[in-house]
Parts: structure tokens; sequence; C-alpha cells
């Protein structure tokens, strides 16, 4: 950096006011390639997806819309998408605030294919994603306390939860387990894994067998 100011000094002179706007034009160039590099990666890789933006006449006047669907208004002009924007987008100006409204960090579950359950036990994010909201879904894992001659049920430990999760996926899959998630969700089971007071998986969705 220095040598590049010591460089421009001895072209403009010494000319300070120009040295310094060059200097700001190159940090805004760089700053700008490298986003517009994460914000595409992030595209294409589905941790981002972003808004498309219509433009329209109504009335004599033009507007912009952004939508996410592939639903288009009367009047339709043209589409723009990100990369449009991005490859128009002078590369030395700062970005407004507005282009980052189009851009969204994608919900973590629209990015899997369920049909490739192979693929699935291997990827990191899914495993992660089921695992994560298991441990976080309220009456998901129980476990039966028994006080003779009654019984009641109990929230899970955090370390119950854990060992609990590890059993069923080793034992069934985690393919398995979203299932549990996803039935539990929707209220289609009462309960979906009861433990043992010993942290044994008692029953999954009611049903019995005693895995360790």
């Amino acid at each position: 950096m220095a040598q590049i100011q010591y460089i421009l000094s001895g072209l403009l002179n010494g000319n300070q006011d120009c040295i310094d706007m060059i200097m700001k034009k190159k940090n805004m160039i760089e700053q700008n390639e490298t986003l517009f590099y994460h914000i595409i990666n992030g595209l294409q890789m589905y941790y981002l997806y972003s808004y498309t933006t219509i433009i329209f006449n109504s009335n004599g006047k033009v507007y912009y819309e952004l939508i996410t669907n592939n639903k288009k208004p009367r009047n339709y002009i043209e589409e723009i998408t990100i990369y449009d924007k991005i490859e128009s987008f002078p590369k030395d100006k700062e970005l407004y605030n507005g282009f980052f409204d189009t851009i969204v960090l994608n919900k973590i579950d629209d990015v899997w294919n369920y049909s490739l359950s192979n693929d699935l036990k291997e990827d990191n994010r899914f495993c992660t994603k089921v695992l994560i909201g298991c441990i976080g879904l309220n009456g998901f894992i129980l476990v039966r306390e028994t006080s003779e001659p009654q019984w009641y049920l109990r929230e899970a430990t955090l370390k119950e939860k854990i060992r609990a999760l590890h059993v069923i996926v080793e034992k069934y899959s985690i393919g398995y387990l979203d299932l549990i998630k996803i039935e539990y969700e929707m209220n289609d089971i009462l309960h979906a894994i009861i433990l043992t007071n010993e942290g044994y998986v008692e029953s999954i969705m009611g049903g019995g067998g005693e895995i360790s």
C-alpha cells in the first residue's frame, strides 16, 4: 500500500487529494469484488437466494417490484436477476442498502433433496439441522419417571437427549429421526421419543422395543 502511494505521489506531483481519491476507488473496487464473489458463491451453493426485480408500466409510470415466484404483473417490461445487478453495478461505487434487501439467507431446510437419502447421511449441514431441531423441540424427548404406584413424564436433560439421538441415528439413520421430528411437529403423534429413567429408549412414536 505504501509503495502504491509513493508511486502515485511521483506521478501526481504529490497532489494528496488525487492520491486519496484513487486509493479510495481502489479500496472500493477490491471490497466490491470480494463481496460479489461471496454473494455469487452463496447463490450457487444455495446458501443465499435473491428476489427477482420486475420492471412494469402502470398508468404510464414505470415501477419496480420484488417477486419470489414466477407470476409477473401486467404491463411486464423486464426481469432483472441478481446476476444482472452485479454485472451492471459500478465496481467503484458503494453499494446502496436496497441492493442487500434483495438478498436473503436461505432457509436451511429448503435445500435438500429427500429422495437422495444416502447423500443426506453424509451431509453434515443436514444432520446438524435435524439434531439441533430435535434438541430444541419441547416435549420431543421425554423421560418416564416412576414413583410407585404412579409414573410421570419429564423433559429430558441435554445429556439424555444427545445420547438418545445418537443411539437412534446409529440404529435407524438420520432420515428416520427427521421423519419422527416432522410427525411430531405436525401433531400427528402425541409422544415422539420416551426414555427410561436409566436413559434407554423405551418407545418411539408410541411403539415398544427398548434400545440402548
